[in-house]
């Protein structure tokens, strides 16, 4: 081969290379503007109020609750954006429900009906790790949460021959009143399917606090900006 013919062969592969390697970045660029994104949403589904720290009443005349555990139906709002690929970050506000029971007999006095009722929201802030499987999202997410408290325990009498035993209380009913604010970890797993700026997704979120484990089980939608 002629040094013309080898200095010409060694620009074409030159350029073949130069070609190849804009290509490859023009390709990885496409690939972050597609994987960014910048996204709201809302869902929907059922709360487990878990309250741990009712067990010390300044009432008197109310007796001790060691917990509450109850369902209800319950909602969150987020925002968040993916950076990459495989990472994200998200703030949630959350509601878990104000859900109300009566007390097992074994936990309260003979003769005494009462009453609790819970109430949990608050939000959180996450990092999200997406797995790398095709088609469906499927992502496990950690941060911290503060949640609200607030909590009514409220007993009711008997009144023999018509006679309220407490005469100071209104209808024969004492109550006391609890309201705290807890951080703690949080922690969760979902999925979600894409459907252009849309994604329909279910996740299931367990918390750290409140003196317990609430938990939230969601179904819900997203909308894309980006």
């Amino acid at each position: 081969m002629q040094p013309r013919d080898r200095a010409t062969a060694f620009r074409r592969r030159h350029a073949l290379a130069v070609i190849a390697l804009m290509a490859t970045l023009l390709d990885a660029r496409a690939a972050v503007a597609d994987v960014l994104d910048l996204y709201v949403g809302g869902a929907v589904g059922q709360g487990r109020v878990d309250v741990s720290n009712l067990s010390n009443p300044s009432v008197i005349d109310v007796p001790p609750v060691s917990s509450f555990k109850e369902n209800h139906s319950a909602y969150k709002a987020m925002a968040g954006v993916r950076l990459v690929s495989l990472f994200g970050v998200e703030v949630d506000y959350l509601d878990f429900g104000h859900p109300n029971t009566t007390v097992p007999m074994a936990q309260t006095i003979v003769g005494v009906n009462v009453v609790a009722d819970a109430k949990l929201s608050g939000s959180a802030a996450y990092a999200l790790f997406y797995l790398p499987i095709p088609v469906v999202d499927v992502y496990i997410k950690g941060g911290v949460a503060r949640l609200d408290e607030s909590a009514t325990v409220t007993a009711t009498y008997g009144a023999p021959l018509g006679t309220c035993v407490i005469q100071a209380a209104p209808n024969c009913q004492v109550a006391q009143h609890y309201s705290t604010t807890t951080t703690g970890l949080a922690a969760g797993l979902g999925a979600q399917f894409k459907l252009g700026k849309w994604a329909l997704r279910a996740e299931y979120e367990r918390f750290n606090a409140a003196g317990g484990n609430p938990s939230l089980a969601t179904v819900g939608v997203t909308y894309s900006f980006l």
